[in-house]
């Protein structure tokens, strides 16, 4: 292999792990995420009714109306938090598991209130106003 071919095939290789990885870091960022569809929206409010929610967990995640990135809302006790999925570092969807808010992009972790636990993130997630009533929970979106 003669000089000309050896930087002919380095360049293609070069430009072959470009695209790929960023095929690998779009698809990580689209990343689905477990919605419940028993939402409404009115008034710039998402409206959950407090009797579908699932009694083994203390969060559901549910559909943004104007965003793609969902909405994580925690309950405890009688209060609740909610918090935009959409990580502050690159955009990817946070996946909410078990009692952790994961990037699955570049490794972020982020608490049950939204705050940074691990890099590369610096900015906790966005967080929206949650009220309640007997029967509904409303998050208040922008």
């Amino acid at each position: 292999m003669d000089r000309r071919e050896f930087f002919e095939k380095a360049g293609l290789w070069s430009l072959a792990g470009i695209v790929a990885g960023n095929a690998l870091i779009t698809q990580g960022c689209k990343a689905p995420a477990a919605v419940l569809t028993n939402s409404s929206v009115s008034d710039n409010k998402i409206r959950v009714l407090k009797a579908d929610w699932p009694t083994d967990k203390d969060f559901i995640v549910v559909k943004h109306p104007t965003d793609e990135h969902p909405v994580f809302v925690h309950k405890e006790g009688q209060h609740y938090l909610a918090l935009h999925l959409k990580c502050t570092h690159r955009g990817c969807t946070v996946e909410a598991k078990d009692n952790i808010l994961a990037c699955p992009c570049h490794g972020s972790r982020f608490d049950m209130n939204g705050n940074v636990t691990r890099g590369p993130a610096k900015k906790p997630l966005v967080s929206y106003p949650v009220t309640a009533d007997g029967e509904y929970v409303y998050v208040q979106y922008m």
